[in-house]
């Protein structure tokens, strides 16, 4: 066996090995070519595929890292898509214990306000109930001046009469 042939036996016997109903394996177009091509042909070629070789392998380099900075990009997105969403839940939380205390606060000031109106209302009925004691005491004080001095005023009365009477007469 020559060092030409062994490609397509190796090809043959993995087809037969894989499945016992395989199917020929075509040979390589390019190992045929080469196959027919004379020594500096054949140099030519190689030299020609040795550049695509090294193109591609620039290719792939270049294309590999693209896809880790875009892969590190990702990460680094993804982290401080992270970090943002923790932050917007402990401001949300934050925001809901700042709702909660102002809740509390006003509840604790209508509470302060009911309070107030109730001490009111009764102060109200204190002034008003020592308003009518006072107005009893000031009319029972009345009164007794009164009978005190309607018997004086009656005397007087007749006095201013009698007078008039000697100065009439």
């Amino acid at each position: 066996p020559s060092p030409t042939h062994e490609p397509l036996a190796m090809a043959k016997k993995k087809a037969k090995k894989a499945s016992k109903k395989a199917v020929k394996v075509a040979p390589d177009p390019l190992w045929l070519e080469v196959k027919e091509m004379d020594l500096e042909s054949a140099t030519a070629k190689k030299e020609e595929l040795m550049h695509q070789l090294q193109k591609i392998r620039r290719n792939r380099n270049y294309y590999m890292l693209e896809r880790d900075a875009i892969q590190q990009y990702h990460f680094v997105v993804c982290q401080e898509n992270e970090e943002l969403q923790a932050q917007i839940k402990n401001l949300e939380s934050e925001m809901e214990e700042r709702q909660r205390a102002h809740k509390d606060t006003i509840q604790i000031y209508l509470q302060k306000v009911t309070h107030l109106e109730y001490e009111h209302a009764h102060n109200l009925e204190i002034v008003d109930e020592e308003k009518q004691a006072d107005l009893r005491d000031a009319q029972q004080a009345y009164e007794q001046k009164k009978s005190i001095a309607a018997p004086a005023e009656v005397r007087c009365r007749k006095r201013v009469r009698s007078r008039g009477e000697e100065a009439r007469g």
